[in-house]
């Protein structure tokens, strides 16, 4: 593609000259950053990263943390864990063997999110549900029963979810 054609398909002469045209209006004492600025705040969200991590919950049980990069912002959630400890009747050797238990579910889990389910959304728009669903159901199969992984799959769904919610309640800052 040549550098005419790139330009033209991504509008940036007009959007170029509409961030200028701003920057002069607002009196910018830094137009240049201003403008950077302006671009940003104008170009659309994007998945630049979905990384997950082990983290511990407020019982001392191994959970899943996803972190949802966009070129916008970053967003952090996680979800507890599957068949997570109960009752103070658990004895203590049981308790330490259910969380050994966990802890490799959730090394599982934190792989599944950060190989398979990471390149997956990487690059897709948050705001797209439709998309972001098809890709997921493309990783997950049709499978009558949920494996841990389409569990895992539908957890980052509820955060992207949430993540649209948001910004269309809040409109995320700028980082």
């Amino acid at each position: 593609m040549s550098v005419q054609e790139y330009l033209g398909k991504h509008l940036l002469s007009r959007k170029s000259e509409e961030a200028l045209n701003t920057a002069v209006r607002a009196k910018a004492p830094n137009p240049a950053l201003f403008i950077v600025g302006h671009m940003r705040r104008e170009a659309p969200t994007v998945i630049t990263r979905v990384r997950a991590r082990q983290i511990l919950d407020g019982r001392s049980a191994p959970a899943v943390e996803v972190e949802l990069h966009t070129n916008k912002a970053v967003h952090r959630a996680s979800t507890a864990s599957v068949g997570a400890l109960e009752g103070a009747a658990a004895d203590a050797a049981g308790a330490s063997e259910r969380r050994k238990f966990l802890a490799r579910g959730v090394a599982y889990a934190v792989r599944v999110i950060n190989d398979k389910v990471s390149e997956a959304l990487v690059g897709m728009d948050p705001q797209q549900q439709t998309q972001i669903d098809q890709a997921i159901m493309h990783l997950t199969g049709r499978a009558t029963r949920l494996s841990l992984e389409q569990i895992l799959c539908l957890e980052c769904q509820l955060q992207l979810a949430k993540l649209v919610l948001l910004k269309k309640r809040f409109h995320s800052t700028s980082i």
